[in-house]
């Protein structure tokens, strides 16, 4: 079994998502995946940055933990170049309708 870690990128700054990628590596996870949305879901949160330079910048910091996206739209980004080893995995998904719950806090 792989362990992961899962980076929130809405809710807190890329350097704080670099730091929490390398500290998990130096706990032992396998691997770390970051969210890639194009904004926060709830106005509490204050971020949401490019998911890829993240990766890149976790990548220089880092030496083994596997870097993978939570969910990314292959329409509109770059085709990431596997040329590192196949540390990197983008992770696709169809996507979601928003419970009704969490419309009123969303929309």
């Amino acid at each position: 079994m792989r362990l992961g870690f899962k980076l929130i990128a809405e809710a807190y700054g890329p350097s704080d998502i670099v730091e929490q990628a390398v500290r998990a590596e130096e706990a032992g996870f396998d691997f770390v995946e970051v969210s890639d949305h194009f904004h926060p879901w709830v106005s509490e949160h204050e971020h949401s940055g490019f998911a890829f330079s993240m990766l890149a910048a976790m990548a220089m910091r880092t030496s083994s933990i596997g870097l993978a996206t939570g969910v990314t739209c292959p329409f509109i980004r770059y085709h990431p170049n596997r040329g590192d080893g196949w540390r990197l995995n983008a992770g696709r998904r169809a996507g979601v309708e928003i419970p009704a719950m969490m419309r009123s806090v969303v929309m």
